[in-house]
């Protein structure tokens, strides 16, 4: 009975963290430094049971101004999760100093692939970036990383995800963490028809009103 119970309910759950810095020094913008990051999250990638692939998207901040549902490139949709693939989507961004950087997600399996499947992935992973313009908007003015792991791999990568929070954590100036256990969205499962808020939309400021509103999912540390 228990195990059955156990096969109905994975899949559902996730331990979730998100680590972030308000107002964050342009020298100190996570991504800038992200191929430095990428051995300690190979080594989280490495003990996933299924491929990890990676989405990054850039944005034209004038354009996007004029018209906040204009403005946004995906430059790359589908990446092998490799070293080089890592530093290619920096170098990009690098190279186009015209745009910033929108979002680079990890998904573990690719999120396509989970369309036929009645669980969410066994990885995500999220990288937002501070506006960078000369006046910010206030709600714009965060860098943060989030990640979120699927409750049936958690006791073997949740001191791997530590690791790489730590080492994230250390090249930001003023970071803070948030680290907490609940369902894909705010409400509803990743496989949901109707889902609220799911990780993939949220941010710091979303993050933190929902840990307020529910203390006891939160934990100190992701390897708690």
């Amino acid at each position: 009975m228990f195990g059955s119970l156990r096969r109905l309910v994975s899949g559902e759950k996730y331990r979730m963290a998100c680590l972030f810095e308000r107002d964050p020094p342009r020298a100190s913008q996570l991504w800038r430094r992200w191929p430095e990051l990428f051995p300690t999250l190979d080594a989280l990638v490495a003990v996933l049971p299924e491929r990890c692939f990676l989405l990054s998207r850039q944005y034209d901040p004038v354009v996007a101004r004029k018209d906040d549902q204009a403005g946004e490139v995906t430059r790359f949709r589908k990446l092998n999760w490799t070293e080089a693939n890592n530093r290619r989507w920096v170098d990009d961004l690098a190279a186009r100093p015209g745009f910033q950087l929108s979002v680079t997600e990890a998904w573990s399996p690719w999120r396509k692939d989970l369309e036929d499947r009645r669980g969410g992935p066994h990885f995500y992973l999220k990288l937002d970036a501070a506006d960078e313009s000369p006046s910010p908007a206030p709600e714009l003015d965060w860098q943060s990383l989030t990640v979120a792991i699927r409750d049936d791999i958690l006791e073997q990568t949740k001191h791997l995800v530590q690791a790489a929070l730590d080492r994230a954590g250390a090249m930001m100036a003023v970071p803070e963490l948030l680290v907490f256990d609940r369902t894909w969205a705010e409400r509803g499962k990743y496989t949901s028809f109707v889902r609220v808020n799911g990780i993939e939309d949220s941010h710091p400021r979303m993050i933190e009103d929902w840990c307020r509103s529910h203390p006891r999912a939160q934990h100190a540390r992701f390897d708690a």
